[in-house]
């Protein structure tokens, strides 16, 4: 799994988690408030981090197109770490490969997405 993909996943259980939890009134009159804003500064972190990992994908046209830097060196990184495997597992790691470098070229995007969500909350 992608770690773009892993963080997404673990952000989105942490927001339901924290959605779910149960909700203690302290008696300050800004309480509810405080935690609604928690609840919204999380979501909007998460919603821009799917955003643009889905823009990241969208980015690259429909079906099993590679790009010629693509093919190589996803094949020289094959041979290199899984030499033995059969030619079917090969090709399935070559295009595990070809998703993770798609998806790891939105990492600043996701970084500057989270920045500007923490600004806008702050």
């Amino acid at each position: 799994m992608s770690p773009q993909l892993a963080e997404i996943l673990q952000d989105a259980l942490n927001f339901t988690r924290y959605v779910a939890s149960p909700f203690v009134l302290n008696g300050r009159p800004d309480s509810i408030r405080l935690w609604l804003d928690a609840q919204r500064e999380q979501r909007a972190c998460l919603i821009a981090k799917v955003d643009r990992a889905m823009e990241a994908v969208a980015l690259f046209p429909e079906g099993d197109t590679w790009t010629d830097e693509e093919r190589v060196l996803s094949h020289e990184w094959v041979r290199r770490h899984y030499p033995n495997e059969t030619a079917s597992t090969q090709a399935a790691l070559r295009m595990a490969w070809r998703d993770d470098q798609r998806l790891s070229r939105s990492r600043t995007l996701i970084r500057r997405a989270r920045r500007q969500a923490r600004s806008l909350s702050g």
